[in-house]
């Protein structure tokens, strides 16, 4: 699918103000995501984040009373999430986030110029979320990428997403194992491994509003201590099958 193309874009005047041309990640960048399965850069949206926020609230605003996700309440320790999909094409604002060139930049250096869109969702989280990943029905042998966009100061005492580094790597045998328990323990993985989800070594990815946080759909991946009302939103994409 090219790039450039949006269907069913909402329109409207965009207050984002995108970079000139497209910021693409470092050799280093690239490296790093494709052996540990993620990756922070900092301060990428700082200067749009304030904007970017406003219209997070207003579609949760003018959504009234958004889907209850019911089908991970596992996932969340049965406290469901509230979210809403489709999230970034009911506002310009959002919408231009999906083409803009800090997006195509990043997505670009990972999965190549020709790449898919695979949708995205909003997120008001007052729960944790266990260790998954986020296959579902997506098969594993394509590659897909999450970029999240957290509209919260988080640390690993207020619900930062932590990562198990290197399960993106999906047939190697430590990969398997770690999802193979995920999937048939959630939220009993003390049962496997003697200790607590909280207590699994991984990586936490502190975050400030502006950041972006991006992971392979492969890679597991938790958070705890989370506040009431954490604002996440993602926008996925896969490379062209």
């Amino acid at each position: 699918m090219a790039t450039g193309a949006v269907a069913g874009r909402a329109p409207g005047k965009c207050t984002v103000s995108p970079v000139a041309t497209p910021r693409k990640l470092t050799a280093q960048q690239v490296r790093f995501f494709d052996t540990f399965g993620y990756l922070r850069i900092p301060g990428l949206f700082t200067e749009d984040v304030a904007a970017i926020a406003d219209a997070f609230e207003a579609v949760f605003a003018e959504a009234g009373n958004p889907r209850i996700d019911l089908s991970s309440v596992a996932v969340h320790g049965y406290r469901p999430r509230t979210t809403i999909p489709g999230f970034i094409d009911r506002h310009p604002t959002l919408a231009a986030l999906r083409d803009d060139p800090r997006t195509v930049g990043v997505v670009s250096s990972i999965l190549g110029d020709d790449y898919e869109y695979s949708q995205s969702d909003g997120n008001l989280y007052s729960c944790d979320t266990e260790w998954h990943c986020d296959i579902y029905g997506s098969p594993l042998h394509v590659r897909h990428i999450k970029l999240a966009f957290y509209l919260d100061s988080l640390d690993g005492d207020s619900g930062a997403p932590r990562v198990i580094p290197g399960t993106n790597h999906w047939q190697d045998p430590f990969a398997v194992s770690v999802r193979t328990a995920c999937e048939e323990h959630i939220g009993t993985l003390e049962e496997v491994y003697g200790v607590p989800g909280p207590e699994l070594p991984g990586v936490t990815l502190d975050v400030e509003p502006g950041d972006l946080l991006l992971w392979e759909y492969r890679t597991v991946h938790a958070s705890y201590n989370g506040l009431d009302r954490r604002r996440l939103f993602t926008v996925n994409f896969r490379e062209a099958v």
